[in-house]
């Protein structure tokens, strides 16, 4: 049930991320948390998702690896907001 509640807020938030928003850059950064929230939800529960062969082995490493990117990237990301704030 969770995992149908993860998807509706993803998919929700993933809508509107998709309309006109305003700010050089913002949009590319929703888009990068829209993805790294999809990510996390598959890290979260790739049990689940492995026991019911919605994914494979496989799949679900190369997700965990290109979350830790994502991860990265978002922190960098947060990183320079920060310091162009002061």
């Amino acid at each position: 049930m969770i995992h149908c509640y993860s998807s509706l807020c993803g998919a929700r938030f993933i809508e509107k991320v998709q309309q006109d928003i305003p700010g050089h850059g913002v949009k590319e950064q929703l888009q990068n948390l829209c993805n790294v929230y999809a990510l996390y939800i598959l890290h979260k529960h790739l049990g689940d998702f492995l026991a019911t062969g919605c994914i494979t082995p496989k799949q679900g490493a190369l997700a965990n690896e290109q979350l830790g990117k994502l991860y990265a990237q978002v922190c960098w990301s947060l990183f320079l907001l920060l310091v162009s704030l002061f």
